[in-house]
């Protein structure tokens, strides 16, 4: 029993004097970073730094927040005491959360995803696409010393629902030639609502794509095409709510045989206030619709057999952009 509260003195000596001993061969320059605000305790005699992330520009009313779309701006500075020369920055490294990009450009020839941005400046610039809680984070070196500021955002997406409502395929005079077409006199051949709850001072508008396939015989028999995908005549397709579409194509004593075949996809996009905003996506429904009619002694006719469409498509919610690089209307006729 003695022996072992002879071993136990010894043992706790020895832990004072090795405890003793780092103390005097501390140099003064071991530190701590603290991740959640950026704080470097440093040095004895030395200034403190702090790393902080500043947001450049608000949309009113959204503090901490951001709409998706909207311009988020960011510059990582360096807090340093008063009267304390600030040192230089330097190996800046951004890192965000969620799906960022940095520019929608849309015409009626182009739509495409500007994603590709510097992460490595003291400032970034882009805006999210889908909402939820997202992390920011920037790091960088000071006096040879890895830095780190982070900071949080409530993204906000506004909430959306298309509603559809399809027709029917028909052959008849509308609304002053006779058509092939899909809806007519008696209602659109699909027409889009949004059933939307806020829009936060923003604005909505539809843009929609295609892949069309068309094949007409001629009175000499000749077959013929024409084919093309791409964006759908304009973009947009329109701003108004809700909005229609009557595709058709004209039937005419220059052939005998047409047939469609075209599939759709329409986008509901959202724009948030504030300048440098982006159109970004909501919602989207896919759609389609195939039809034939042969010319006969008695004119036009449809033939029942070829007829199929959606009915009431159901929409999705989605971060896909429409993306394109031609113009389905610029397609023309030729020969299979």
């Amino acid at each position: 029993m003695r022996s072992k509260r002879l071993f136990k003195f010894y043992g706790i000596l020895s832990s004072l004097f090795l405890a003793s001993l780092l103390w005097l061969l501390w140099d003064g320059t071991v530190s701590r970073l603290d991740s959640s605000d950026g704080h470097h305790p440093s040095p004895v005699g030395t200034p403190d730094y702090t790393l902080k992330i500043n947001r450049i520009q608000d949309v009113p009313g959204l503090t901490d927040s951001a709409l998706v779309g909207e311009r988020v701006t960011l510059i990582c500075n360096l807090v340093v005491p008063d009267g304390s020369a600030a040192p230089a920055i330097t190996n800046f490294s951004w890192s965000i959360q969620g799906y960022v990009v940095s520019d929608y450009i849309a015409d009626n020839s182009t739509g495409r995803v500007e994603a590709v941005f510097s992460l490595k400046n003291a400032a970034v610039s882009y805006c999210w696409v889908n909402g939820g809680e997202k992390q920011v984070r920037c790091t960088a070196d000071v006096n040879g010393t890895r830095l780190m500021a982070r900071t949080s955002f409530n993204v906000i997406k506004p909430t959306a629902e298309i509603i559809t409502r399809t027709g029917a395929v028909a052959v008849d005079e509308w609304p002053a030639r006779l058509e092939l077409h899909f809806g007519g006199e008696t209602g659109p051949g699909i027409e889009f609502s949004n059933q939307r709850a806020d829009t936060y001072g923003g604005v909505m508008q539809w843009v929609q794509t295609a892949t069309a396939l068309r094949k007409r015989q001629l009175n000499d028999s000749t077959w013929q095409r024409w084919a093309g995908s791409g964006l759908d005549t304009v973009y947009p397709y329109e701003t108004r709510d809700p909005v229609s579409d009557y595709p058709g194509t004209p039937l005419r004593n220059d052939c005998l045989k047409k047939s469609i075949w075209d599939s759709h996809e329409m986008w509901l996009m959202f724009k948030p206030p504030g300048a440098d905003s982006i159109f970004v996506p909501l919602r989207a429904v896919r759609w389609y619709w195939t039809g034939s009619a042969t010319r006969g002694a008695t004119g036009w006719t449809l033939d029942p057999r070829s007829v199929a469409h959606s009915v009431n498509p159901k929409d999705y919610e989605t971060t896909s952009f429409p993306t394109w690089t031609n113009n389905v209307a610029n397609s023309d006729w030729t020969n299979e």
